[in-house]
């Protein structure tokens, strides 16, 4: 289970997401705790989104609408199934399915951001040791 450092937890921002209508969607601790509903460990959710599950998808986008409107006092109204059918949708246009996941990018690596700082070292480490140094005699 990966370990978040809670230092690193930065202030989550409010976005308004086109979803069914205009829907606040934060990433912030109560997104993280509705994502714990779905995977013990919610990074393992977040490292999901790049083989494209479609169960991680929703599960996300599930818990970033709940924190969204817990942000602003309000109930949220949907379930998991019906923000599946409402991705249904997303999928045949192309524009908002990128938008709504790029806010979902941004809002964790806001939320994260030694998390995107550490990735970004290993990323170099990783290259420094795929590079030969020339053979010497």
């Amino acid at each position: 289970m990966a370990k978040i450092n809670a230092k690193a937890l930065k202030q989550a921002t409010l976005h308004m997401i086109d979803f069914d209508t205009k829907r606040p969607f934060t990433f912030d601790f109560n997104a993280l705790a509705e994502l714990q509903e779905f995977y013990d460990d919610p990074l393992q959710a977040m490292a999901q989104l790049d083989k494209m599950n479609l169960k991680a998808m929703r599960a996300i986008v599930f818990s970033g609408l709940v924190a969204g409107a817990m942000a602003q006092g309000k109930e949220f109204e949907l379930n998991p199934g019906q923000v599946g059918s409402y991705m249904t949708g997303l999928f045949s246009d192309e524009e908002r399915f990128a938008s709504l996941f790029e806010i979902i990018g941004e809002a964790s690596k806001a939320f994260f951001p030694e998390t995107e700082d550490k990735e970004e070292a290993d990323d170099v480490e990783e290259e420094g040791k795929n590079e030969q140094e020339p053979a010497t005699k």
